[in-house]
């Protein structure tokens, strides 16, 4: 999946994002340098969008925008709110499991014209922003090297299940 930082500005009673850069997220990418920026803890951390911009010394008003399906025909984008982490003490291999905290932009979202040129500068105005979270295991040693992920998106039905559900 990739990631982009985009410039938010107003437009009428809506938003226009247009894309500044590719950056990256794992792999020593922003999550990385917000935990070192915190003091690299061990447990619980968390770090909002303009906290993982400000690690990276990226403009803390820009927003960090996930393209969830590059290679379909339709658009799927979705805004990082807050990343929250937790940190295993010991563990030589390095793995953790993260939380990404987004915002829903567009969903298999069909397009008129060029889908690429549509994703480097939109309006937000038909946006539902609706919350989702993404769950990630990263295994990066130190939080070095390349890293190795997979995701599941939970809507808030499906995340309230599982943060409400108790069996044991």
């Amino acid at each position: 999946m990739p990631f982009y930082t985009y410039s938010v500005t107003p437009s009428g009673s809506a938003h226009r994002y247009n894309q500044r850069r590719s950056v990256k997220l794992a792999g020593g990418g922003l999550i990385f340098q917000a935990w070192r920026a915190r003091g690299c803890p061990v447990g619980q951390w968390s770090a909002s969008a303009r906290e993982l911009l400000e690690a990276a010394a990226l403009p803390p008003e820009r927003a960090i925008v996930i393209d969830s399906a590059p290679g379909r025909s339709t658009v799927s984008l979705f805004q990082v709110k807050h990343v929250l982490g937790f940190q295993y003490d010991g563990w030589s291999d390095g793995w953790s499991p993260i939380c990404l905290c987004h915002e829903e932009l567009f969903v298999d979202r069909e397009v008129e014209g060029d889908k690429d040129q549509f994703k480097e500068d939109f309006i937000d105005d038909t946006c539902l922003r609706s919350p989702v979270r993404s769950f990630l295991y990263l295994r990066e040693g130190i939080w070095g090297g390349s890293s190795r992920f997979s995701s599941a998106l939970l809507w808030k039905d499906a995340w309230e299940f599982f943060r409400d559900w108790n069996a044991l």
